[in-house]
């Protein structure tokens, strides 16, 4: 399983403790949040390619050889369908929720969404050097359609938590280099489920439709809430992914 681009390992945690009783689950970390998590720097030519390589060599290192269920959501959907066409004798299944996919959009659709180009330039903006905002993460939200209700003070308990997805937003800018190979993607002949947000901001809601055309053994469905659902409506989620896991056994 592996979390949003500022959340990590730990947005799965809820999911992964009764999720754990019917399946082994295995929670991945990606490398943006983990250097945030220890305050250590990026590599300058950082990309999902490198994600996609590290959690191979995770699965390998702690003795996963066979095929594997992949779940990924928001950025970690992107490194799990990447994942999925560069490896993908190693996947048994892939379920994607809204991945930021933003290779599959034509400029046309830039240019008639301007939260979709606000998006695209702020995620652009986050380099592996960068050294995100305050505004910035709190605007990085409000795009998704989940604006905080203010920006935590320094004394607050809340900031820990918020200056920790705030340093995770280094990186991201890997999201608008990253190009999926259509011709992979094409051949990708591995079950997938492709969830959607019923609320969810419209760049999503179309990005989710241009890949249920462009995967070709894909299933979609959607959950209660918008592009945070699977945290705010974990047990729908769970639901989806349980039934179509022991549907493809």
């Amino acid at each position: 399983m592996l979390g949003g681009g500022v959340f990590g390992a730990a947005m799965f945690a809820p999911h992964a403790r009764k999720l754990s009783g019917r399946f082994d689950v295995i929670r991945a970390e990606t490398l943006n949040v983990q250097t945030a998590k220890i305050k250590a720097p990026m590599p300058s030519d950082y990309a999902i390619t490198d994600e996609a390589m590290a959690l191979n060599q995770t699965l390998y290192a702690i003795g996963v050889t066979g095929q594997v269920d992949l779940v990924g959501s928001s950025f970690g959907a992107v490194v799990a369908l990447h994942f999925a066409t560069t490896y993908p004798d190693r996947v048994r299944t892939l379920t994607l929720f809204e991945p930021p996919a933003f290779w599959i959009l034509s400029e046309a659709e830039y240019d008639r969404d301007p939260a979709l180009r606000e998006m695209r330039e702020l995620t652009s903006d986050m380099t592996t050097s960068a050294a995100p905002s305050d505004e910035q993460l709190y605007r990085f939200r409000c795009l998704l359609g989940s604006c905080p209700p203010e920006i935590p003070n320094h004394s607050d308990l809340a900031r820990a938590e918020w200056d920790a997805s705030r340093f995770a937003m280094r990186g991201l800018a890997a999201l608008t280099a990253h190009n999926e190979d259509r011709a992979r993607l094409a051949q990708l002949d591995r079950p997938v489920l492709l969830l959607t947000g019923t609320q969810t901001v419209p760049f999503h809601r179309r990005i989710n439709e241009l890949l249920a055309r462009a995967i070709p053994a894909v299933e979609t469905a959607e959950l209660p809430g918008g592009h945070s659902a699977p945290r705010t409506s974990p047990n729908a989620f769970n639901e989806r992914l349980c039934e179509f896991l022991l549907r493809h056994e």
